[in-house]
């Protein structure tokens, strides 16, 4: 959770990037455990605030969180995740 804390602070202070870091070790801890939804929305939630300022993420986090969201057929979390690829 502090990872996630630490993730918010950069995405208010414009560190688009470096969020998406934060947000990426978090989601791999959780996902050793096996708790991947709540991580995986917070990517999703970030990618989205930042495609809105215009910021394209490329970040690796992406993909896994795309990959995630095919499996759980999470249509919304798609679309917002191809949005934030674009930058738009």
């Amino acid at each position: 959770m502090a990872k996630a804390c630490e993730a918010a602070r950069l995405l208010l202070a414009g560190n688009g990037p470096a969020a998406l870091a934060q947000l990426r070790d978090a989601y791999e801890e959780c996902a050793r455990r096996g708790l991947e939804a709540f991580p995986a929305l917070l990517v999703v939630v970030f990618a989205r605030v930042l495609a809105r300022k215009g910021v394209c993420c490329t970040d690796p986090v992406i993909d896994r969180v795309r990959s995630f969201a095919e499996r759980a057929r999470a249509d919304w979390w798609l679309t917002e995740l191809e949005a934030a690829g674009r930058g738009a």
